[in-house]
């Protein structure tokens, strides 16, 4: 069975929760300035036990500034109980190996390193099988990579959707997958053009408006096959094809993470 989870960073959109769910992941992936409260975020873990949902909470690449915040937040997370929580920084898994038990660590989507902007490209599926392959294939498919995940206590890989399909296969390793859908990222830096305008990093940090949440650019252009959207600073695509459950078993992906909106 294929567990249906939501992806939420609005705190607003978190205490309107649509049925049918089985999770709620709440938090942000791509930039350090957005990372929730405490109050936001054990609001948010309440919010998913009175709906008998499980909590999954999310965090971005930091730098120095980031992991102070992140640092504080798995203490005081590790006291509400147990939830999964998605690592996208190796400094921010590092933190795992002083304890933090209630909290399940997973292994992000910015660090599954899939081939995702080649294909936007038109014509892909004409290269030869064995260049399609190599472009559907991911680091967890190596073996060294999965024995670490297993060392580091993993048990669970974030996916996106690739519009040339994925050829993971995660079956029988003792590493189940999630599927992002249906927004996947392509790129994504600590450069914001909607916060930045030529400011310091140090100054950023003190005046970024969040401007992210309220805008989003759709990008075309004649050697892509599909659009591009930018949200803040990480740009996406968008694939609406999703897997049947039984393919995504196949695969060992036993869960799905709907994105009502782009992610920020």
């Amino acid at each position: 069975m294929v567990e249906k989870a939501v992806y939420l960073s609005d705190m607003d959109k978190v205490g309107n929760l649509d049925e049918g769910y089985d999770r709620l992941y709440f938090g942000v992936e791509f930039c350090e300035l957005n990372i929730p409260s405490f109050h936001e975020a054990g609001k948010a873990f309440d919010t998913a036990r009175e709906h008998g949902m499980s909590f999954t909470f999310v965090t971005p690449y930091v730098t120095d500034y980031g992991i102070e915040k992140i640092t504080r937040l798995l203490d005081e997370l590790a006291e509400l109980g147990t939830m999964e929580v998605v690592v996208n920084d190796y400094g921010v898994l590092r933190l795992f190996k002083e304890g933090y038990r209630p909290l399940q660590p997973v292994f992000g989507r910015l660090l599954t390193k899939q081939k995702r902007g080649f294909g936007l490209y038109k014509g892909i599926l004409e290269y030869p099988d064995e260049l399609i392959d190599y472009f559907r294939s991911s680091n967890v498919d190596n073996d060294n990579i999965r024995r670490f995940l297993r060392d580091s206590g993993i048990e669970r890989v974030e996916m996106d959707n690739l519009i040339h399909g994925s050829s993971v296969g995660l079956e029988g390793s003792g590493i189940s997958g999630s599927l992002y859908v249906p927004y996947g990222y392509i790129s994504t830096t600590r450069f914001c053009p909607w916060a930045f305008e030529g400011k310091s990093w140090e100054n950023l940090k003190n005046m970024c408006k969040k401007s992210c949440s309220l805008n989003v650019l759709a990008l075309d252009s004649e050697t892509m096959a599909e659009t591009i959207y930018m949200r803040g600073n990480t740009q996406f695509f968008r694939n609406d094809m999703i897997p049947t459950d039984e393919h995504l078993l196949h695969l060992g992906i036993d869960r799905l993470v709907y994105e009502p909106d782009i992610p920020v």
